[in-house]
């Protein structure tokens, strides 16, 4: 999902402003293991975007 966010920002020429490199950026620091230190140094005010969070409602009940 937040890949399809990068990946629309980059589509939309966004990633050639400092401000949309930053989005890039922020939503990177989200995924997985976060940023590495060599972008942790490069951008230290970071902040990841929120994250989706799934609800018990989202997932299928277990039959048995």
């Amino acid at each position: 999902m937040l890949f399809k966010l990068i990946i629309e920002k980059i589509q939309l020429k966004q990633h050639l402003s400092m401000e949309g490199v930053k989005d890039i950026v922020a939503t990177r620091a989200s995924l997985n293991k976060g940023l590495s230190d060599e972008l942790k140094a490069s951008f230290p005010n970071i902040t990841p975007c929120p994250r989706f969070v799934r609800t018990s409602s989202l997932l299928i009940p277990n039959p048995h």
